[in-house]
């Protein structure tokens, strides 16, 4: 099968009653600059293309106060804090916007070339999540500031899970909605040495949802091992997050855990 293309992504979406989370991938890396540099165009050119195809099926932008209305809505994904810059300059509030990154500087420093400046030595960069680069978007008005999940949360006192410096940040700036990635995404494998003693027990499968008990486990190296140890543990997780961090949304693999959390649970 071919790649579906992006009017027919949306078109479907829109068939369908759907509204549309489109993310606009890679635009820091250089050989997407070179490529677009090729054609006469630039990663602005690509911004206003993905936009404008949103607007003309009709998404709309996510209403003030977080209260859906009736119709279909469109949120715009960025990891490049120049796209969602120029998002927020060009089309205000008819636009929603995601500003969405996984690094962040060392206490004291700003975003730095490694870690989201597009003209350092060290290459175009890729993302970033600054205090000073953040309150500028929000002073822009950008909708929402979605860092990875272990990015808002922390190991607190008696193995629990708190929020976050990175969480109590956003809460100070008082950004409009905060979003998180990606649950249900992490995997783990038994090992052969501590924590793990390959194998676990006979019941346990090769491969199975974390938490690990693993701090090298990605989306959840600020609790793993400390504070959350295996896959149950998300729903605490899920509780901090919705409760105390406060998140407006959360971005799962596979949507079973979460929709059962928030319709069960958090909304009962």
């Amino acid at each position: 099968h071919g790649l579906v293309p992006y009017r027919d992504y949306l078109k479907l979406l829109k068939e369908g009653g759907y509204s549309a989370i489109p993310e606009l991938k890679d635009t820091w890396e250089k050989r997407t600059e070179d490529f677009l540099t090729s054609r006469g165009r630039d990663i602005f050119w690509l911004a206003d293309s993905f936009a404008d195809m949103l607007a003309e099926h009709g998404f709309k932008p996510w209403p003030d106060g977080n209260a859906a209305e009736s119709g279909l809505y469109g949120i715009m994904q960025t990891f490049d804090y120049r796209i969602a810059r120029y998002w927020k300059e060009t089309r205000g509030k008819s636009a929603t916007v995601e500003y969405m990154w996984q690094s962040i500087p060392q206490p004291g420093a700003n975003c730095s070339d490694a870690n989201g400046y597009y003209g350092g030595p060290n290459g175009p960069g890729g993302d970033c999540g600054g205090e000073t680069l953040l309150q500028y978007l929000n002073d822009l008005g950008v909708d929402m500031f979605s860092p990875p999940m272990q990015l808002l949360l922390s190991s607190g006192a008696g193995r629990t899970v708190v929020p976050s410096a990175t969480a109590l940040m956003l809460k100070k700036l008082e950004v409009r909605s905060i979003g998180s990635w990606s649950m249900d995404r992490q995997g783990c494998t038994p090992k052969p040495g501590p924590p793990f003693e390959q194998p676990v027990t006979a019941e346990l499968p090769e491969q199975f949802l974390a938490p690990c008990w693993d701090p090298s486990a990605f989306y959840y190296s600020t609790t793993d091992g400390n504070s959350t140890w295996q896959h149950v543990d998300v729903l605490i997780i899920l509780d901090v997050l919705f409760n105390d961090v406060g998140i407006a949304s959360l971005f799962s693999d596979y949507p079973l855990t979460v929709s059962t959390y928030v319709n069960c649970i958090l909304e009962a």
